[in-house]
């Protein structure tokens, strides 16, 4: 299985940028995982057309927050994916995210 991983868009709108990034790099994935900050369901849409994992991060508004949830876990092929946008400071973020999930192989 092949997983496409993007984060930060930060896109209001669909662009071409976007639309190229998907072409060149996502077309043969078989799902993807966007790590939050989509800013706007216009994005969620577009990437749906592959099986979807989303997760919300800090600059997202209410519309996504109440979609998706701040972290999750997914099961791909035995494997636990713990998913996660991430907060604060740089400084101890490895450390906040590990804490915030158990039990999982792979943490995004």
């Amino acid at each position: 299985m092949k997983i496409g991983v993007i984060s930060d868009t930060h896109l209001r709108d669909l662009d071409s940028q976007l639309i190229d990034i998907y072409h060149e790099y996502f077309s043969d994935v078989d799902m993807i995982i966007h790590a939050g900050d989509l800013v706007s369901t216009e994005i969620v849409d577009f990437l749906s057309q592959k099986p979807l994992h989303v997760v919300q991060g800090n600059m997202d508004g209410l519309d996504i927050k109440e979609r998706f949830p701040k972290k999750r876990i997914v099961e791909v092929g035995g494997f636990r994916l713990g998913l996660i946008h991430g907060w604060g400071s740089p400084f101890g973020i490895e450390g906040r995210i590990k804490s915030e999930f158990n039990d999982v192989n792979v943490i995004i």
